[in-house]
C-alpha cells in the first residue's frame, strides 16, 4: 500500500494535532486546580506574606524599601518613608482584604487560562477532524 504525500502531510498534522491537544488538557486541568484551590497555586512567597500580620508587614516593608536601599538609597529613592506603620486591626484588615484580591486575581487568571485552553482545544478538533478526512480520502483514492 503506497502512501501519498498528502496522506502523509494529513497524518503528520493529525499527529500533532494530538499532541497539541494533550498539552492543552493538562495545561486545562491546572487551571481547573488553580480556579478551585488558588491558595494552592499562589506564588509561595506572596502566600507566605499573607499567613500573619508580621510577615505581612515584613514584605510590604521590603516592597516599599527594599529595591532603594539595595542601591543605596533610602526609601523611595532617597525619601525617608515618614507613614505610621500599621499595627492591630487595622493591619489585619488590610492583610485579610489584599489576600482576598490575591485569590480572586488568581482565579480569575485560572480562568483566563482555561477559556483559552478551551478554544485551542476547539481549534485542533477542527483541524484534526477536517486532516483525517482528507487523510482517509487521500488512502481510499491511492488504493484504487
Amino acid at each position: 500500500m503506497k502512501k501519498t504525500v498528502l496522506e502523509i502531510y494529513a497524518m503528520a498534522v493529525c499527529f500533532f494535532s494530538v499532541v497539541v491537544f494533550v498539552v492543552a488538557l493538562v495545561t486545562a486541568a491546572w487551571d481547573v486546580v488553580q480556579w478551585a484551590a488558588p491558595e494552592f497555586t499562589v506564588n509561595d512567597r506572596v502566600y507566605e506574606c499573607h499567613q500573619s500580620d508580621e510577615f505581612y508587614r515584613e514584605c510590604q516593608s521590603e516592597a516599599e524599601t527594599g529595591f532603594w536601599r539595595a542601591h543605596g538609597y533610602g526609601a523611595r529613592g532617597g525619601e525617608q518613608s515618614e507613614a505610621e506603620p500599621l499595627a492591630g486591626a487595622e493591619l489585619t484588615k488590610r492583610r485579610e482584604n489584599s489576600y482576598r484580591r490575591l485569590l480572586n486575581a488568581e482565579r480569575r487568571d485560572a480562568a483566563r487560562g482555561l477559556a483559552q485552553k478551551t478554544l485551542l482545544a476547539l481549534v485542533v478538533l477542527v483541524l484534526f477532524g477536517a486532516h483525517w478526512r482528507l487523510a482517509k480520502r487521500s488512502r481510499s483514492g491511492a488504493s484504487e
